[in-house]
């Protein structure tokens, strides 16, 4: 007799800060057919909070990972093989240090583990000690793997991959409440925006080398917006380039993010490397046109099935700088065009597209 009653499925989501993850697991939450229980960190960040979670002591910082990984993670692991036996499947929507108690605890009773590998490998100036041999361990258990792109895919061994279900199911948008939809418009200056956690591997040094190239007159400012995890150099850039720039150093809650994007009217991505992207996941849906170099997997999210694109793409990192200032003149003058695109790109995409 075949059994209809759902399966009941676990999650684990134990990020602290927010950003990315957070915004996509909540995302996929919203539309989740299936009974669930989640497990967050103790420490989430308050916006990041989900209301009916259960929460876990975690860490907050390198002290409290050690001592916690030493004397907690084993007390966690023992229970969750006793929690394992209520579930029929476990969920981990991104990495954490911890995934591996979990999927260890449900391979134990020989229950399915899916998880969602957003990177495959470890960003250039993100690398800390044992993630990516925790990653491939995580992908190497688990026995259902999502990639959010088919590069991430291409990134990760073949082996760790045998016997796996593997399924790409590309990146959703973050339509959030109160985020514009439409395309903005300007006159001859426009604000220019780049927006998320400042790493070595999005290219600011680029982005900072090509706006000193840009006449002054060109664009209204650049806001650059997100915590650094480094500190960039802005000394060499024109002090008429630099009056015109502004610097948000800080995480930022959800509502400054809107705020932030509903006034710019480009986005720029000078990535030296990316898997896919959660900025990109913001600005498609507030329908907003932009530059990206061609790396990684962002073609995939901005490239339409008719090969229309919600930006422009640069064909090679090395080449950014130069033809900057071409391109975002390009840009303008092709505003009407690009913004066309990037709007459909908002508006027809599948519902499972919407995370």
């Amino acid at each position: 007799m075949q059994n209809n009653k759902p399966k009941k499925v676990l999650i684990a989501s134990l990020t602290r800060k927010g950003g990315g993850f957070e915004h996509y697991t909540i995302s996929i939450l919203k539309h989740f057919s299936l009974p669930y229980t989640i497990y967050q960190s103790k420490y989430v960040n308050i916006e990041s909070k989900i209301p009916h979670a259960k929460t876990m002591i975690t860490y907050t910082n390198k002290l409290t990972f050690a001592l916690n990984s030493l004397f907690i993670l084993p007390l966690i692991f023992i229970k969750l093989c006793f929690i394992a036996r209520r579930y029929d499947v476990l969920y981990l929507p991104h990495f954490h240090f911890w995934n591996l108690a979990f999927i260890l605890a449900f391979r134990l009773h020989n229950k399915p583990v899916v998880l969602t590998e957003h990177d495959g490998i470890v960003h250039l100036g993100d690398e800390l000690p044992l993630q990516q041999t925790l990653i491939n361990a995580c992908i190497k258990h688990s026995t259902h793997i999502i990639f959010l792109t088919y590069y991430v895919k291409s990134l990760v061994s073949p082996k760790l991959l045998q016997n796996k279900h593997i399924s790409i199911i590309p990146h959703g948008i973050f339509a959030f409440d109160d985020l514009h939809t439409k395309p903005k418009s300007f006159t001859h200056k426009p604000t220019l925006l780049f927006f998320g956690r400042v790493s070595k591997y999005k290219g600011i040094e680029l982005l900072l080398q090509a706006i000193n190239t840009l006449p002054e007159d060109s664009f209204n400012k650049l806001i650059i917006a997100g915590k650094s995890s480094y500190q960039y150099d802005t000394s060499n850039l024109k002090e008429s380039i630099r009056k015109k720039i502004e610097i948000i150093d800080a995480f930022l809650s959800q509502q400054e993010i809107i705020t932030l994007f509903n006034q710019a009217h480009i986005l720029i991505m000078p990535y030296l490397e990316a898997s896919q992207s959660g900025v990109a996941a913001v600005g498609i849906a507030n329908a907003m046109p932009t530059i990206c170099t061609d790396v990684g997997g962002l073609k995939e999210q901005f490239i339409l099935a008719n090969s229309n694109g919600g930006g422009a793409m640069i064909n090679s990192v090395p080449s950014f700088a130069n033809p900057m200032p071409m391109t975002l003149l390009l840009v303008f003058y092709i505003y009407q065009r690009i913004k066309c695109f990037i709007t459909a790109l908002a508006t027809t995409l599948p519902f499972w597209r919407k995370a």
